[in-house]
Order: structure tokens, then C-alpha cells, then sequence
């Protein structure tokens, strides 16, 4: 069955299904009082189709869904740092050209990801998705090419309304018969150098705990963590 997205209960909760798998995303700005009853109509829409494993990502203390059910699954630190880094890198990219680059990009993503809970496995519609977002700007979404074929991307995200505003590297990877040789690191620097140049003073990113290399990676580039968020996954049985 193909992704798609729901808006359930007054308020704001929303639902994403892939599969049997559930994400269920609510404003965390909400509080506590108004995201518990957000969640509790989410899973029972969830129930009502069927049933599955719903995810939802939360503060790692404090969240209401710790007290619901859900168990602690995976941790995420958000890291940040200022911009502009000014690290020299040697490396070119382009922007995303739609209705041109998606089989290719989608091969790319499908071969670096294959161990990725969320990022695995994306279809055409997955990506159309989010380029259909309001914040979604093919500039910022960056690909590297090597004899005409992608092999690495860096894709850029904006938060225009956070205070301060952050440019988030949203998705980078290389393709596996690409690594090793430092393209990462260059991709990283470039999406943060187009994140300054679209006027950003801070630059952000998601990365797993138990992801070392690219921890000391951002580490060693000049970012710290900021904080740490946790996925949270509950089984629901249909009614």
C-alpha cells in the first residue's frame, strides 16, 4: 500500500502510513495537556484501520507518549553549529532538476539507506511528497555527479519560522560504490555554504547515537548538541 498522509483530531495530529508502519506527528509547541488527547485520536485512527506499529518522535524526557504505552526505541541529537563554517572543501554540485533527476536520485537514496527505518525503500511518491511541501526548494537540494551519473547529495531544509531561523542538512548521503574518499565531508560543507548564502546564521542536523563516524564527523566540522529526541513506537492492535 503507498504512503500517505492524514490529519486526524482537531487540532493537529498527522498521520503517515508505509506499509504497516505508522508516524505520527503532533506540534510539539502544543504542551503536554493538548498533545496527550492529539496522540490518543491518532492511535485509535491507526486501530481503526487495522492496526500496526505507529512511531512517534518526542523530547527525550517529559514526553506524554512515554506514559501512553509507546517504549523508547531510538535516539536522534540534533546538532547545530554557526555559520559560516569556513572550511575550504574542493567540490561541485548542482541543483535538483525535477522531472529529470528522480530515478536517478531515488537509486542513490534506496542504495545508501538500506538499513534506514524511514529513509529506505522511497518511492516516486514518497519523494513528490515533500517536494510538494511549502519549505521543499530544488537550489537547496544539491547533487554530485561523477561522469554524468549522481553519486552523492546533500539536501537542504529551511526553518523560516524557528527562532533563531536554521538551515538543516535534511538528507546527505553517498552511494556505497562512492565512499571513502572524503565526499561527505565536501557535501556537508557545501549544503551548509548554501544554507549561508540563503542567509542563515546557523546551520542543523539529525543524527542517530549510535552513528560514531558521523558523530565525530560533525564534531570535528564545529557542531555541538543542541538536543536529543526519541522515536517512540507502540504496536496497536485494530479494534
Amino acid at each position: 500500500m503507498p504512503p500517505f498522509e492524514i490529519s486526524v483530531a482537531a487540532g493537529g495530529a498527522r498521520v503517515r502510513r508505509s506499509g504497516t508502519e505508522w508516524a505520527i506527528e503532533v506540534d510539539p509547541g502544543l504542551g503536554d495537556a493538548a498533545i496527550t488527547p492529539l496522540l490518543a485520536a491518532a492511535l485509535a485512527y491507526v486501530a481503526s484501520q487495522g492496526g500496526g506499529r505507529a512511531r512517534h518522535w518526542g523530547p527525550a524526557q517529559g514526553s506524554p507518549a512515554a506514559s501512553m504505552g509507546f517504549r523508547a526505541d531510538r535516539h536522534l541529537h540534533q546538532m547545530r553549529l554557526t555559520l559560516p563554517v569556513g572550511i575550504p572543501y574542493d567540490l561541485a554540485t548542482r541543483p535538483f532538476v525535477v522531472g529529470q533527476d528522480e530515478q536517478q536520485w531515488l537509486a542513490v537514496n534506496n542504495r545508501a539507506f538500506s538499513w534506514h527505518p524511514e529513509q529506505a525503500g522511497w518511492t516516486l511518491e514518497d519523494l513528490l511528497i515533500r517536494q510538494a511541501e511549502g519549505w521543499y526548494d530544488s537550489a537547496g537540494f544539491l547533487l554530485h555527479e561523477s561522469d554524468g551519473t549522481i553519486d552523492g547529495f546533500c539536501w537542504t531544509k529551511v526553518h523560516h519560522h524557528h527562532e533563531p531561523p536554521l538551515g538543516e542538512i535534511y538528507v546527505i548521503a553517498i552511494d556505497p560504490g562512492a565512499q571513502g574518499v572524503g565526499l561527505g565531508r565536501a557535501l556537508i560543507l557545501a549544503g551548509l555554504d548554501h544554507l549561508h548564502e540563503a542567509g542563515m546564521e546557523w546551520g542543523m542536523l539529525h543524527v542517530e547515537d549510535t552513528n560514531t563516524a558521523a558523530l565525530a564527523l560533525y564534531r570535528r566540522l564545529g557542531f555541538e548538541i543542541d538536543h536529543t529526541e526519541v522515536n517512540y513506537v507502540i504496536d496497536v492492535s485494530p479494534p
